[in-house]
């Protein structure tokens, strides 16, 4: 519980009655401005509902502010139904509502926090943007509405995979990174695709003949989906089926190169995908003439695969795969 001068914050159940009375007054305030079907609410009738964390602001008493979080697959959570009344606002109060949910959002193991909110509300806008948040493409159930905008602010900083939050240097290239899913993701800029695989046993890694350590994945052939080339790139460098691959970072990409590594890659700025995923080992990898030679393919723990990038001073792997078994760690929690 936060409490401030004359207001207390607290979790409520989904039934609470403070807590609809907040929403119906938000409802009667966005049907002054959008259509019905351009309203996003919360359905109370879902089960699903019940893993979510509902809050209301109460003034002296009174409830004058509501707010919920849900969770989202990978490193994401939501902002849904945050509602301040008009007799409490310009009190600071949709501040500390907004601080308090961020902080059970992390609770909850999201990495960043993300909204939906609409053009006809610029006071909301600039709201957000004072506190942090910064415009992303309509994800999910908000994609081509035009009256849905987006927005998405980092909850946790990179501090904890010191070389993801720096600047990455690939020769011409440089790539900064930030936590992305499918949902926001422009395909058409996307170049290269890797994976933090794993099994039931642990983290697949693999060694070049030149007893290299590297990262699973590839640049995308022409006519290829990102999809398609982790299939392909399974099978050449793990000889492994690629069972499942969730989305959790990109790199923003730009090359000082004159023109592309590839006719058809995007150039100057393009997408690295990073993704981890469940992988199916069924013999050797296929090692095609024109490509680098695999020597090894092991399962291990992730400290052990951490450690072997580490001792070949690569860090930016090594974080990658750290980030992918600490997001997958957040979500076995809360499915327990």
């Amino acid at each position: 519980m936060i409490v401030l001068p004359d207001l207390k914050i607290q979790a409520v159940p989904a039934n609470d009655r403070s807590l609809h009375k907040l929403i119906g007054e938000l409802d009667e305030e966005l049907l002054e401005r959008y259509p019905a079907e351009d309203i996003h609410g919360v359905d109370f009738g879902d089960p699903g509902v019940r893993e979510m964390v509902f809050a209301v602001a109460f003034a002296d008493g009174v409830p004058a502010a509501c707010g919920g979080i849900r969770r989202l697959p990978g490193p994401f959570a939501e902002l849904k139904r945050f509602y301040v009344a008009r007799p409490f606002r310009r009190q600071g109060m949709a501040a500390a509502l907004l601080a308090y949910l961020e902080d059970r959002a992390r609770e909850l193991g999201a990495l960043s926090l993300r909204l939906e909110t609409g053009p006809e509300q610029p006071e909301s806008l600039r709201f957000y943007e004072k506190h942090g948040y910064h415009p992303i493409a309509a994800f999910g159930p908000y994609a081509g509405f035009e009256t849905s905008l987006c927005y998405e602010k980092a909850l946790t900083g990179l501090e904890s995979y010191r070389a993801l939050s720096n600047l990455i240097d690939w020769g011409p290239v440089k790539g900064r990174f930030g936590w992305a899913d499918a949902s926001s993701l422009d395909e058409a800029l996307v170049s290269n695709v890797s994976i933090i695989p794993y099994t039931s046993e642990g983290y697949v890694v693999f060694q070049l003949e030149n007893g290299r350590w590297e990262l699973p994945g590839g640049t995308m052939e022409p006519g290829e989906t990102y999809l398609q080339t982790l299939r392909r790139e399974m099978a050449e460098e793990l000889g492994a089926e690629l069972v499942t691959y969730r989305i959790f970072g990109q790199f923003h990409c730009e090359s000082v190169a004159a023109g592309p590594y590839k006719p058809h890659i995007p150039h100057p700025r393009f997408i690295r995908l990073l993704g981890y995923g469940e992988v199916r080992l069924t013999g050797r990898p296929l090692n095609p003439p024109d490509g680098e030679q695999v020597a090894l393919v092991e399962t291990v723990p992730i400290e052990e695969a951490v450690r072997r990038f580490e001792s070949q001073r690569r860090s930016d792997i090594a974080d990658m795969y750290r980030a992918a078994h600490e997001i997958r760690e957040r979500e076995a929690s809360l499915n327990r």
